[in-house]
C-alpha cells in the first residue's frame, strides 16, 4: 500500500487508517497536545504553521511527498468512516486496507493518471464499470507525484481546492479517475464538527466558487446551485478536458482563454 496522509483539524479521535505503518495524521502545531492523547508521535505529521487554510495544508503534504521521493500517495479526509466494495449492485463493507490496495492495482496500470479517487458510497453500488475517467477527485485521493510535479494547490483557496487541483491536472493533459468498484462513506458536507465546518455557509461558498471562475474563466465554469440547493461552482468537466487536450495537441498551454 502507498503512504497515506490524513489532514485533520479539530477531530483528534479520527482513526481512519491511522493505525497503518505508513499513515500519518497531518495536524496544525497548536493541536499537537490534543492529538497526542489519541495518536503516537510516529503517527503524527505536524505542519509548520496553524490556521493557513486547506490549500496550504494540502500543498504541505504534496511538498512532503516530493521530498520523500514518493511515486504515489493517498490523501484521505479525516471524516472518512468506512469502505465498501461493489458486488452484484450491492455495497459490501470491507477494510480500508483491502479497498485501497485493490484500487491501487486498478489505478496504477491505467495510463496518464494524474490522480484517482474512490467513489462516494451512495453512488458506487449501482456502477456498471470498474472505473471511469470523469469529474474531479475528492476525499479519498491517490496522487501520482511524477504527473503532478508542475501542479500545486493554491493557498488562497479556503474551499474548492480539490476542484482547482483537478482542473489543473486536466489542463496539463492528464486524467482524473474515479474507481467505481470501491467506495467510502463520510458525513454529509457541513454536518460534522471540526475540519472545514465553519466555512460551509452560503456566502463563503459563493466567494470560493467565484474564485474558481476567476481562475479558469466562465466558458466551462459558473457559480450555481447543486440539486441540494447548496451554492457551488458548476464545471463542464468533459468539455473542459476535451478543450485542454486539444490545446495541448496544438502545442500551447490551456488556461482561462480556453
Amino acid at each position: 500500500m502507498f503512504p497515506i496522509f490524513i489532514p485533520s483539524r479539530g477531530r483528534p479521535k479520527c482513526k481512519t487508517l491511522s493505525h497503518l505503518p505508513q499513515a500519518w495524521v497531518v495536524i496544525e502545531p497548536h493541536e499537537l497536545p490534543l492529538y497526542r492523547l489519541y495518536h503516537s508521535q510516529q503517527q503524527i505529521f505536524v505542519l509548520p504553521e496553524s490556521n493557513r487554510g486547506i490549500g496550504y495544508v494540502r500543498q504541505q503534504i504534496l511538498d512532503a511527498a516530493r521530498r520523500l521521493g514518493l511515486t504515489w500517495f493517498w490523501m484521505i479526509d479525516d471524516d472518512v468512516t468506512a469502505f465498501y466494495e461493489a458486488i452484484n449492485q450491492k455495497s459490501i463493507k470491507t477494510t480500508g486496507e483491502h479497498a485501497l490496495t485493490s484500487a491501487e492495482e486498478i489505478i496504477t496500470v491505467i495510463p496518464n493518471v494524474g490522480q484517482a479517487c474512490l467513489e462516494p458510497s451512495q453512488y458506487a453500488w449501482a456502477a456498471k464499470e470498474i472505473y471511469a475517467n470523469e469529474g474531479h477527485c475528492e476525499a479519498c485521493v491517490l496522487i501520482n507525484v511524477k504527473k503532478t510535479k508542475n501542479i500545486n494547490y493554491r493557498p488562497h483557496l479556503k474551499l474548492k481546492e480539490d476542484i482547482d487541483f483537478s482542473l489543473q491536472i486536466l489542463s496539463h493533459g492528464c486524467d482524473n479517475i474515479r474507481v467505481k468498484r470501491f467506495s467510502f462513506s463520510s458525513p454529509k458536507v457541513g454536518t460534522n464538527s471540526g475540519g472545514l465546518n465553519g466555512l460551509y455557509n452560503d456566502q463563503i461558498q459563493l466567494e470560493e466558487s467565484q474564485k474558481i471562475v476567476d481562475i479558469w474563466g466562465d466558458k466551462y465554469c459558473r457559480v450555481g446551485k447543486k440539486p441540494t440547493g447548496r451554492t457551488d461552482v458548476i464545471i463542464k468537466w468533459k468539455a473542459f478536458a476535451q478543450a485542454a487536450k486539444a490545446k495541448i495537441n496544438q502545442g500551447s498551454e490551456y488556461g482561462k482563454d480556453g
